[in-house]
């Protein structure tokens, strides 16, 4: 997954989580457009783990949405923790993840 459009996705999903939380499900849907037909669900996990990584690095974080303020909760840890957890979560659910599955993406704002 490499090139133009993926930059594209990662300037995109940026400004997204930085307005609003984004869902999982979307950036893998992304992440899989990339990668084309026939991708394996090991070839999405990986793939989708490396671009959260990106977005990690642009001060995106995942997190939980829950119904108590704060609304949404940052999963703790270190980037390699991030993406250990989001990689091991994304295989327990077993299957692509639908909206709202596994965790959310959200730039936090300075308290």
């Amino acid at each position: 997954m490499s090139g133009k459009n993926r930059d594209e996705d990662l300037d995109y999903y940026t400004k997204y989580a930085t307005d609003d939380w984004v869902p999982l499900h979307n950036v893998a849907v992304a992440v899989n457009g990339h990668l084309g037909k026939g991708a394996t669900f090991d070839q999405i996990v990986e793939a989708t783990v490396d671009f959260v990584g990106e977005l990690i690095d642009r001060g995106i974080r995942p997190g939980d949405l829950i119904a108590d303020y704060p609304d949404f909760v940052l999963w703790s840890g270190e980037k390699s923790t991030l993406l250990d957890r989001l990689r091991n979560e994304m295989r327990a659910h077993g299957d692509f993840p639908y909206p709202g599955d596994v965790c959310w993406l959200h730039k936090p704002t300075a308290p």
